[in-house]
């Protein structure tokens, strides 16, 4: 999924570097949680996907979608595809 996302950054930007730079902030995010949890002052289990509510999961992608709709609206705004 992130693969895709990245993919697209790079597809709509035309910026290997913004999709290098959501790769950093992926990895960077990912090891502070690590890091929180092993001093202990959050508990949160990587591989355990069941602590996800259905509704959660829904508003992700839903914002997700937005967010990578308002993107391509901008781009396309950008190189006059709607006028």
């Amino acid at each position: 999924m992130l693969g895709a996302l990245f993919g697209y950054l790079y597809f709509f930007s035309g910026k290997l570097s913004l999709a290098m730079l959501g790769h950093f902030f992926n990895n960077a995010f990912t090891l502070v949680v690590i890091y929180l949890d092993n001093l202990g002052w959050i508990q949160f289990d990587l591989e355990d996907s069941s602590q996800y509510s259905i509704p959660e999961v829904a508003a992700f992608f839903v914002a997700f979608a937005a967010l990578l709709s308002y993107f391509i609206y901008y781009q396309r705004k950008q190189s006059g595809a709607y006028g």
